[in-house]
């Protein structure tokens, strides 16, 4: 029983992921679980922990996953980024009766690369006056 019980738990996985760039302030990470079982998997959810939650966090604390028989199934995590660089995150899936975590966690890095929104006003800022400036301008010239 024991044998068939680590068996189980191991057909149920999350697929390795290399760096995944995150662009702007919010996105969306997706995360694939493997189910090799032969019964639909039900009750369970996936978490993912940021190492530098002042740099990214997950929005979703827990996302249920649901996946019918030898099914690869895609989570969509949105995460919230506060600064750039990179960011270890760690997903784990947890039964959702008890939270004992199920399976092996899966480590990945999240290449945080956002624009600050205080440059993104500037620009607009500065493109605007221009427009004022040109408009102004073209307006002067056709007084007679």
């Amino acid at each position: 029983m024991s044998r068939y019980l680590t068996a189980s738990i191991a057909s149920v996985r999350l697929v390795p992921k290399s760096t995944v760039v995150v662009t702007g302030g919010s996105a969306t990470i997706p995360v694939t679980v493997d189910n090799g079982l032969q019964q639909d998997l039900t009750g369970v959810e996936l978490r993912v922990l940021s190492s530098r939650p002042e740099r990214l966090t997950a929005r979703d604390r827990a996302m249920p996953v649901q996946a019918s028989r030898a099914v690869s199934r895609t989570v969509r995590i949105r995460v919230e980024a506060y600064a750039n660089g990179p960011v270890r995150l760690t997903a784990q899936l947890y039964t959702t009766a008890d939270g004992r975590p199920w399976g092996a966690p899966m480590t990945f890095t999240a290449d945080v690369r956002s624009v600050p929104s205080g440059a993104v006003i500037f620009v607009l800022g500065g493109t605007a006056l221009i427009v004022l400036a040109v408009a102004f301008r073209l307006r002067r010239t056709r007084r007679p």
